[in-house]
């Protein structure tokens, strides 16, 4: 499990992985993630080519939205971010 939250709940005390993040900078996160999925090729390609538009313009989107950048705006580790979108991709 994943939780991403400034707080430490209940639920993230019980996560493989907490992702303490600055708040208001879920979307830094989300962009990161997208990055990793896509620049790894952790993501569904069959899925992709019959059910999305404008996946290429999202993927070029997300080339400067490394882990590292968002470790900057986020306050979490670039590796933890990394490892927690894996995680999350497979």
């Amino acid at each position: 499990m994943i939780t991403i939250d400034p707080s430490l709940t209940w639920l993230a005390s019980r996560s493989e992985y907490w992702l303490r993040l600055r708040p208001g900078t879920d979307g830094a996160m989300a962009l990161a993630w997208l990055n990793v999925i896509i620049e790894e090729d952790l993501y569904d390609h069959d899925f992709v080519e019959k059910w999305t538009y404008g996946f290429d313009e999202l993927a070029e989107r997300v080339k400067d939205w490394t882990p590292e950048k968002a470790a900057e705006i986020c306050w979490v580790p670039a590796e933890t971010i990394r490892d927690a979108a894996r995680a999350y991709a497979k």
